[in-house]
């Protein structure tokens, strides 16, 4: 899913976020791609973030923060570091 709630609703949204919940709750797999920190972290298990081809962070979605997610999202700090 890539930006799946970018100019939806607020209705809209809600139902989208409890439908990817309802797949992750039925074991399938699902990826998403958002600019949207606080939508990736209420809706990953894992946090991936990828700068120019590279893995920057790989982090648990409890464990992230919006902090620790824009600091590898701009490459402030090496990844190591950062978690």
């Amino acid at each position: 899913l890539d930006q799946p709630t970018r100019g939806l609703d607020v209705g809209s949204i809600e139902y989208v976020h409890q439908r990817i919940l309802q797949l992750r709750d039925e074991r399938r797999a699902v990826l998403l791609v958002s600019a949207d920190l606080d939508e990736l972290l209420r809706l990953s298990d894992r946090i991936v973030v990828l700068r120019r081809g590279r893995i920057e962070l790989d982090i648990a979605a409890p464990e992230a923060t919006q902090a620790i997610l824009g600091s590898a999202m701009l490459a402030t700090q090496p990844a190591d570091a950062i978690a």
